[in-house]
């Protein structure tokens, strides 16, 4: 039991590391001046600017699993000092990125201006969502022939719904409806990050936690507050851990969490959050 618990705070360690290290990432590109958003995973970076997506390595495993959308993989990137943000091409105007993954993965994702969202890189967990083509949330076993996607990829189970965000965990994905009331993931969710129960791996389907009115239940400052007054304006997701920015009517704000979420990791998230409302 001593030795679980060791490697279990080992492990929540090196992941709060990492997503420090992100968070470094991230403020030094956004920094610069030359992006409307910014995603950081622990091996790339997607930017947004003027409705086109860029991606770039922050690792020499940064392209490994195809994550930059730009057509090939490579296992070890040699000149990294050197790699510059390149354009990701075959998707419409895109109004929105998400970089996910930790140091043995990486995926990402985008949302086109109709809406739909498109996915890249590591699908070993089918965070890439292209498991519903017959059908939102119909998950057909855990890798496909091919386990990674160097192209941006349709995640059909989606279309029709609508969405204006993603975020990325390790091996999960979120996407917000633009009715402000719905959240679908998919991917790994054996720690609870899909907001769902705990299933081992799942295709895009409802976080039902993480929907309303579900998730203002949890939040006793709004659980009287009529649920049709009540707005879901940002997700995200870091490592196992996944959230929702919940609004009131007169401005509350609150967050709900699903998932291994440590006391670190919700600091990191919500400050993610305030950060990304500051740039918007």
């Amino acid at each position: 039991l001593e030795r679980v618990f060791e490697n279990r705070s080992r492990e929540v360690a090196r992941g709060e590391a990492m997503a420090e290290a992100r968070d470094v990432a991230e403020a030094a590109a956004a920094a610069s001046g030359r992006w409307d958003r910014v995603s950081c995973s622990d091996t790339h970076c997607l930017a947004l600017r003027d409705g086109v997506a860029f991606s770039w390595p922050i690792s020499r495993a940064g392209n490994r699993f195809g994550q930059l959308c730009r057509g090939s993989a490579e296992k070890a990137i040699s000149n990294l000092g050197e790699a510059q943000p390149g354009v990701i091409t075959g998707v419409p105007r895109i109004i929105d990125v998400a970089a996910g993954g930790q140091k043995d993965a990486g995926h990402s994702a985008l949302v086109d201006v109709d809406g739909r969202v498109w996915t890249c890189g590591c699908d070993r967990w089918q965070q890439l969502g292209l498991s519903g083509a017959g059908g939102l949330g119909s998950a057909a076993g855990y890798t496909w022939s091919r386990i990674w996607q160097p192209l941006p990829q349709l995640v059909t189970a989606l279309v029709g719904k609508r969405v204006t965000r993603v975020a990325l965990g390790a091996d999960h994905s979120l996407a917000l409806n633009a009715n402000g009331r719905e959240v679908y993931s998919w991917g790994r969710g054996e720690a609870g990050q899909l907001g769902d129960a705990k299933p081992f791996v799942r295709a895009p389907w409802l976080a039902r936690e993480l929907c309303l009115p579900a998730v203002a239940k949890s939040v006793q400052s709004l659980a009287r507050v009529p649920a049709e007054s009540l707005t879901l304006t940002a997700i995200n997701a870091l490592n196992d851990c996944s959230s929702v920015e919940l609004c009131g009517p007169r401005g509350e704000q609150a967050h709900v969490f699903a998932g291994r979420c440590a006391n670190k990791v919700r600091e990191q998230m919500v400050a993610a959050a305030t950060r990304a409302a500051a740039a918007s």
